[in-house]
Order: C-alpha cells, then sequence, then structure tokens
C-alpha cells in the first residue's frame, strides 16, 4: 500500500466516511469515540504523514486542552462531560485532517463534475479553496515564527496579531494565486475507475462502522 492509496479513493466515498463517523459519535458512548479514534490512526497508517498531522495538531493545541480543563474544574462541569467534548473535538481533528492530506484539487473537481454545473456548489468550491490557502499560510506563518515556541503572555498575543496583519496584507496575492476553474474541461476528462483497491479499502471501514451503529 502507497500514500496513493488515500488521494486515490473517491472524493464521495470520503465525505460518506467522515459523515458516517460524526453520525457514530454523536450516536454511541463517549468510550466509543476513543476506540473509533484509535481504530482510525491504524487505518491510517498506510499513510503515514495523515497520522504525523494529526499528532502535530494535537500537540499544537495543547494549550487548549489545559485550558479547558483548567476552566471545568473552575466551572465545576463533570468530568465526563468534559472528556467527551475533548474526545470529539479529536475526532472532529483526525478527520479534517484526513481530508486535508487526501483530498487533491484535481481529484475533487473530477469526482465532484456533475455537480459543478451548479452556481451554489461552485462557490462553495471556490470558498474551499480559498479556506485552505488560508489555512497553509497560517501552518506557514506558525512554523515560521516563535509561536510554536511561547507561552501565553504579551510576546505571544504580538505574533497573533502579527499573523493576522501580516494575513490581511497579503489577501490580494492569495485571491490571485486561487486555480482557477473551467467547467468545461473538467467534464470534459475521463471518469475515474470507481472499482479499485483504494476504494474498496474505504468501503470496508465504512462497513465496520454500519455494523457498530447496527449492533
Amino acid at each position: 500500500m502507497t500514500i496513493d492509496l488515500f488521494v486515490k479513493q473517491h472524493v464521495l466515498l470520503k465525505l460518506c466516511f467522515v459523515i458516517l463517523t460524526f453520525l457514530v459519535v454523536l450516536l454511541l458512548q463517549t468510550r466509543t469515540i476513543g476506540y473509533i479514534i484509535l481504530l482510525n490512526i491504524v487505518f491510517f497508517l498506510p499513510d503515514k504523514g495523515i497520522n504525523i498531522l494529526y499528532f502535530r495538531t494535537v500537540l499544537r493545541l495543547s494549550f487548549f486542552w489545559i485550558l479547558y480543563l483548567f476552566s471545568g474544574v473552575i466551572l465545576n462541569i463533570p468530568y465526563y462531560v468534559q472528556i467527551d467534548f475533548l474526545l470529539k473535538v479529536l475526532i472532529m481533528i483526525q478527520m479534517s485532517v484526513f481530508l486535508l492530506k487526501s483530498i487533491t484539487f484535481e481529484y475533487f473537481l473530477n469526482d465532484t463534475k456533475a455537480l459543478l454545473k451548479y452556481k451554489s456548489f461552485l462557490q462553495a468550491v471556490h470558498f474551499i479553496v480559498f479556506f485552505n490557502r488560508i489555512y497553509k499560510y497560517m501552518v506557514e506563518f506558525y512554523d515560521n515564527s516563535e509561536l510554536s515556541k511561547l507561552s501565553l503572555s504579551k510576546e505571544y498575543l504580538m505574533q497573533i496579531l502579527m499573523l493576522v496583519e501580516s494575513l490581511l496584507d497579503d489577501m490580494e496575492t492569495i485571491k490571485a494565486r486561487l486555480p482557477m476553474i473551467d467547467v468545461e474541461e473538467i467534464n470534459s476528462r475521463e471518469q475515474r475507475a470507481f472499482c479499485t483497491w483504494g476504494n474498496l479499502y474505504l468501503i470496508i471501514m465504512i462497513m465496520i462502522y454500519l455494523l457498530a451503529l447496527i449492533i
């Protein structure tokens, strides 16, 4: 198995997998969420980049975890409520990382070209692409700044303000670099094969989640 296993999976199947994951999380008990997170970690092993980015993101949010738990103690929030919320945030981060690492712009357009004729969907695609560029810009700024080494302080807040200011200054440049979407050219492309090992791998995961809901 290679990294292409996830990249070449059908986009709509990935979305079904993510939606089903959230449904399982909402309907099943709190401890089940922990099992799902572990199951997904195993599921994502063929592409170690997904799990690495996931753990790195969780570590970057360590201040949030500490602040939330500390606030829970002060506000006397029941422990199980805090854990339930944190696990749901963790699964949301995990699914977001999966989509971010496994969906390419070209494959996304190819797999959803039947929907591109709808103006609202096309506008949504433009927004997603724009948001993705903003996210990458912020991650790059974070990696190149001192934010990762600073604790909550005046200097930390100043770095955050610098990030916002830099983002606003470069907004026009970011917009100018957004890829153009040629609907006619995309519709002329050959449809990707659906019967692939990657899609089968994802369908097996979907079946496991469906069984979890039924049982």
